[in-house]
Formats: structure tokens, sequence, C-alpha cells
């Protein structure tokens, strides 16, 4: 994982008859400003080059700038007696997200699901009630469901491995624990095996390459803002030129408190099933964050 602390953000304007006009690339890092500005201006004078050359790739409708680490801000570090454990963040979007590079989560997609908000549970008090049933899917036709058959191998092979299923808006995800490489290290993201296995999983493919890209497992704590009805948030201004911390990517304060109020009557997602071998304490520390600021054990719609 990789969430430096300073960040620079360099220009270069090209010539006329050159597309585009103007090139930019960040730079980065933990140690001081200045750092940050030479790793931009190195970066930028490389994408100038092949913008002079012709041979700046596009991607859709953006040109292709070479990776940079997440420009996400810290929240929150999760900690345990070994060190950092887990880091929060707030990504573009203004949702939390639960960075690790050790707890293997997997988000397994179902594309029938898609659409839509996911019903919650009916809760005690609604069948008191007489409310109809909520849920096309209960949580028992969920644990059937064909793309969890992988999951249930994977444990049923290994004694020392658990797994956590999670129903989510538009599929499962899937928490193992336990998993060691072949180094007998717990398996870390960025890895061919972890790669291997995210695939052998069926995880959303972008997920598969964000996670080998920057070296984490992650997961969305939060709701979607348009699946509560919100807008994304306005992207923060940062001036070409200027070193700035990582704060600066703090979400707009009034978005945020909008934000929170839209998202209380909704859930990210529900545990429908365990398997296998308990986590370990370290582990577990992190599942506990992670089930909490998902609302884990709420009737609340999934979104």
């Amino acid at each position: 994982m990789e969430f430096p602390r300073y960040w620079f953000l360099a220009t270069r304007q090209l010539p006329r008859d050159i597309t585009p006009a103007r090139v930019a690339a960040w730079g980065w890092s933990n140690s001081s400003p200045f750092e940050a500005e030479a790793v931009a201006n190195q970066r930028v004078d490389g994408v100038q080059s092949r913008a002079l050359a012709g041979t700046l790739q596009r991607s859709g409708q953006k040109w292709y700038y070479p990776r940079t680490p997440l420009r996400e801000c810290v929240i929150e570090l999760i900690s345990d007696t070994s060190g950092q454990a887990a880091l929060l963040t707030r990504n573009m979007t203004g949702v939390v997200v639960l960075n690790t590079e050790t707890l293997f989560i997997a988000d397994i997609d179902v594309p029938e699901w898609a659409g839509g908000t996911a019903p919650a549970k009916r809760s005690f008090f609604g069948r008191l009630r007489g409310k109809p049933e909520p849920p096309p899917h209960s949580d028992e036709d969920d644990r059937r469901h064909p793309a969890l058959a992988t999951v249930r191998e994977l444990v049923a092979g290994r004694t020392s491995v658990g797994a956590r299923i999670y129903r989510t808006h538009s599929g499962f995800r899937v928490v193992v624990t336990g998993l060691r490489g072949a180094d007998g290290w717990p398996l870390r993201a960025g890895t061919d095996e972890s790669r291997n296995l995210l695939q052998q999983l069926g995880s959303d493919p972008l997920y598969v390459e964000l996670s080998t890209a920057y070296r984490s497992y992650r997961a969305r704590l939060t709701p979607k803002p348009h699946r509560c009805g919100m807008e994304h948030p306005p992207r923060p201004s940062v001036t070409p030129g200027t070193a700035v911390e990582n704060s600066t990517f703090t979400v707009d304060p009034h978005w945020m408190s909008t934000y929170d109020q839209a998202a209380s009557g909704f859930a990210t997602c529900r545990l429908i099933e365990t398997l296998g071998a308990l986590p370990s304490p370290q582990e577990e520390q992190a599942i506990e964050v992670h089930d909490r600021l998902s609302r884990v054990g709420t009737d609340l719609p999934l979104a």
C-alpha cells in the first residue's frame, strides 16, 4: 500500500501543433515536498517527450499517463502488535475504503443484480406486522449461488483457512482468512499468487487490476453516493507547481455532512455465511472495523 504524504502537480505547455496542448504529471513522496516536486518534474518530462515524439498513448477520452499511487485522504490507521494492519481512506467519490496488504478480500459481481437497490432483510418487527417478504433472493438462495462454489472448494481443501461471505448490492464480498503464500507468509496483495486466486474466485476484473497495481486489497465500507441519491463530491482544487499534503484530498465538509445523512439509511453488505477456520486476532481487528462501518448486522437496504 502506498498513500504518500506529499504531492506535487507539474505541467508542461506544448507547441500549438501538438495534441494535447498541455501535459501534466503528479509526483509524490513520504519524505519531503521537494522530493515530490523532483519526481513530478522527472515524470512530466517523460510525458512531454512522448507527446513531442507522437508516442503518447490515448485510452478512451483520456491520454495515458503512467500509474501513480492513489490520491486518497488517509482518515485512520488501524494498527496491531506487528505494526500497520490496515488503512481507512476516503476516495474521490466520497466513500470510505478499507485498505490492507494481507487480509484477502475479493468482490464478486453478479451481473443480474446490478440494477436498483438491494432490499433489506425483513426484520422481526416487520414479520409481526405482516409486511411482505422483500428480497427476491433469501440468504439461503444467495448461499447456494454458483459464484460461491470456488470459495467453498478453497476452504474445504485447507484446514487453516476460513471465509466470511457477504451479500453486497450487486454480488458478493468474500474475506478469506489464514491464507499463506508460497513463502509461508500471509498472502500479500500484488503478488502473482494473489492475482491468480482473485481471478479463480471470479473477482471483478477491474478490482483484480487495482489490487495488483496498488498492492492492496480494498473494500468499500460506505454506500456509493448515487445509490443514496447523491452526486459525487466536487474534486479538490490543486494548483500546479505547488506542493500539497495528503490532507488536501479531503472531501468537501458540506458534501460530507449531506452524504452522511443520506447514507445513514443504507448498509454496504450483509454477512450471510462463515466457513472454515476462525480468523487470527490481527485479521479479526480489520474485520471488526469492516463490519462496523459497513453496518453488517442491520436490516438496512444495501447500497
